[in-house]
């Protein structure tokens, strides 16, 4: 468990993916703000400040978790986003390193069966 929360945060403090997530709460934070406490902004009266600050930090996280979750999936026939080495899970074979924009091939033991985990983000 520890290992792959590892791989995560390697994967997510990726200065793209961090200047999409903060673009994506600028400007979900201000609609959802706006929505919500609408009236309080605009009359600078009863701001409720957590909420305002809450309210950027949700669509930041989701953002971050769905981006690094996709570029941790290794699907055959698809590019990977990142470079990364890779086991299959159906026979436990050996260790595959795939390079980032390189479309991934089956494993030559389990064919159209094969399903890949990232145990490690390689830089």
């Amino acid at each position: 468990m520890f290992k792959s929360l590892k791989i995560f945060f390697q994967a997510a403090k990726e200065k793209e993916l961090l200047i999409t997530a903060f673009k994506v709460a600028l400007v979900v934070g201000v609609i959802l703000n706006l929505i919500n406490q609408g009236k309080n902004i605009i009359n600078f009266s009863n701001l409720n400040l957590t909420k305002f600050i809450l309210t950027f930090f949700v669509p930041f996280g989701v953002s971050i978790y769905s981006s690094t979750i996709m570029r941790l999936k290794i699907h055959v026939g698809n590019r990977a986003k990142i470079k990364v080495k890779v086991k299959c899970l159906n026979c436990k074979g050996g260790e595959l390193i795939i390079e980032k924009d390189q479309i991934v091939e089956e494993c030559v033991n389990c064919g159209d069966k094969t399903k890949y985990k990232v145990i490690e983000i390689i830089k």
